[in-house]
């Protein structure tokens, strides 16, 4: 091989030339650069001779980088998102400028985790979160919105700081807690605490199992138990208390109203300030107690611990002066006060005339046996 020899300064110009040109073509400009001139697999003294063509000449890159060389093959913008594959993606707001946007036209395929906003947090497997300061820390979890957590297998937690922390829990709302399994809060600050519960609306506590705590400020403990309305309690399994203020605390039992207080097993008690204390006692009215076993007390102010009575009708006028109008007891006796009017007549006072008749009659037989 004939060898040519050239000072350094051209040599280090010729190799600097040939290391720091970013893969532009053969001739000057083109894209990417071969030093291989003749294409003989070889760099020889004939390639650098070439390349002398083109010093001092200005320099513009173009041309397409091929695939093979990194680049996409293509010339232009459109045809390298099909070559990439990004071909459903376009900027609204390039890059670089003020909040950079972008647009999806087609379908959104994430095959993993996505976190989405400031401070979220998808770390579970196939998890989601979106918002603020949101996290989604279980397998299948999903939070969104502002500091709501859902850290359990298939939790879900929606809205301002609710949590589901048990596994397929949903919370949402504000300040909601879902710390049961499959449980369910939704609403202010409502909390569903046991297996299968269900709180919603305004501090709501479903804590019984397969419980239902509804309204405002209602609490369902017993397991099975539905409490509604406002500040009721379902304590007992079974037990239901609808109204305002109600307690159903029996087993099965159920108080409706306001102020009522069902505590007896399968008891019932509705109206005002009304209570069912004995087991399967019901107390309807207007503060009437129903403290015997099986018995109804309908009415007002009733009687208190009237042993063997199934029915009573109360009368009274306050917790000082309690009276019954009317009783009925396990021997079938009917105990009464004041008149019985039956078609506009008064029945007592009729059998008393009539029994003062016989009592006359009786006297005249005595006197006519006598003579």
């Amino acid at each position: 091989m004939k060898r040519i020899f050239l000072p350094f300064s051209i040599l280090t110009l010729l190799f600097a030339g040939v290391l720091n040109v970013p893969s532009w073509g053969q001739s000057a400009g083109s894209f990417p650069y071969n030093p291989d001139a003749n294409d003989n697999g070889v760099v020889e003294s004939a390639d650098l001779i070439e390349f002398l063509s083109f010093y001092g000449a200005a320099f513009q890159a173009s041309g397409v980088l091929p695939v093979s060389g990194g680049g996409t093959g293509v010339s232009t913008l459109d045809s390298a998102k099909v070559v990439l594959g990004v071909s459903t993606y376009s900027d609204l707001t390039p890059a670089g400028q003020v909040s950079p946007t972008g647009q999806i036209t087609g379908s959104l395929n994430i095959t993993q985790r996505l976190a989405q906003g400031f401070g979220t947090d998808a770390s579970g497997t196939y998890a989601q979160a979106q918002g603020r300061n949101t996290t989604a820390s279980g397998s299948y979890s999903f939070a969104c919105n502002q500091n709501s957590t859902a850290t359990a297998t298939c939790s879900s937690a929606i809205g301002e700081g609710s949590t589901a922390s048990a596994v397929a829990a949903h919370s949402q709302g504000f300040g909601t807690n879902a710390e049961g399994l499959a449980s369910h809060a939704e609403g202010y600050y409502s909390d569903a605490l046991n297996t299968a519960a269900h709180s919603e609306g305004y501090q709501s506590e479903a804590s019984g199992l397969y419980s239902h705590a509804e309204n405002r400020n209602t609490v369902a403990s017993g397991t099975s138990s539905h409490a509604e309305g406002q500040a009721t309690t379902a304590s007992s399994d079974g037990a239901h208390s609808e109204g305002y203020e109600t307690l159903a605390s029996g087993f099965a039992s159920h108080a409706e109203g306001y102020a009522t207080t069902a505590s007896g097993l399968y008891s019932h008690a509705s109206g005002r300030s009304s209570a069912a204390t004995a087991t399967s006692a019901a107390a309807i009215g207007y503060n009437v107690v129903a403290d015997q076993e099986h018995s109804t007390v309908v009415g007002q102010w009733n009687l208190e611990n009237q042993a063997g009575v199934l029915f009573a009708v109360g009368n009274g006028a306050d917790s000082e002066n309690r009276g019954d109008a009317l009783q009925v007891d396990n021997q079938g006796n009917l105990t009464m006060s004041g008149t019985v009017v039956a078609n506009g007549q008064d029945l007592l006072s009729l059998i008393a005339g009539l029994q003062a008749q016989v009592d006359s009659l009786t006297q005249q037989v005595a006197a006519l046996s006598g003579n």
